[in-house]
């Protein structure tokens, strides 16, 4: 009678596990998410590089990257967009030496002439880093490709949307951050009494 009853539990229980599996959703598939990945970058970028080109955006008193914060919010991991938008603030109000990042920091400059186009992608662990390669606008983009990265993007998907949550600049040997770059400035505005 015990192995009945024991025999009824088991089989009831490994039923309900493989009917929950069967319900579960399918398990992330790395390569689709590195093609998601590639393609929230290379969207932002379609978009960026239009906006940041408008006039109205060149003589706005709001950086264009702070603009495009406000505007696009959900495109950007909380850390980032604070650290953007309070580094923009402080920019403004400084007094006396002026210490600024000096570039666009979603661009890595501050030449509108080129194009963005996103690369390779690494994944490690739930970030994505996508390389993001730089040239003239009308260079073809497989030649684009074919030249050294400009900036990496680091992405995240959190609760199903993808979000921007760092970005990586090379200097010969050197790679910099954006929020490590950021909080540099902050501290030398500090050290200036700023």
């Amino acid at each position: 009678m015990k192995k009945k009853y024991f025999f009824i539990v088991y089989a009831t229980l490994l039923a309900m596990v493989v009917l929950s599996n069967a319900n579960a959703g399918p398990l992330n598939d790395p390569l689709k998410d590195r093609a998601d990945a590639r393609a929230f970058v290379q969207q932002f970028y379609d978009w960026y590089v239009v906006f940041y080109n408008k006039p109205f955006n060149k003589k706005n008193s709001v950086a264009a990257d702070e603009a495009a914060i406000k505007k696009h919010s959900d495109f950007f991991y909380t850390r980032l967009s604070n650290s953007i938008i309070s580094n923009e603030w402080e920019q403004n109000r400084a007094k006396g030496k002026n210490i600024r990042l000096g570039f666009d920091p979603f661009l890595a400059a501050n030449d509108t002439r080129f194009t963005y186009v996103a690369g390779t992608v690494n994944q490690k662990g739930y970030t994505f880093l996508v390389d993001i390669h730089s040239d003239i606008a009308t260079k073809p983009k497989n030649l684009i490709l074919a030249g050294k990265t400009t900036i990496i993007a680091e992405v995240i998907k959190d609760d199903g949307r993808w979000m921007f949550t760092n970005f990586y600049y090379t200097a010969g040997q050197k790679t910099s951050s954006l929020i490590e770059m950021i909080t540099s400035l902050r501290k030398q505005r500090g050290e200036h009494g700023n």
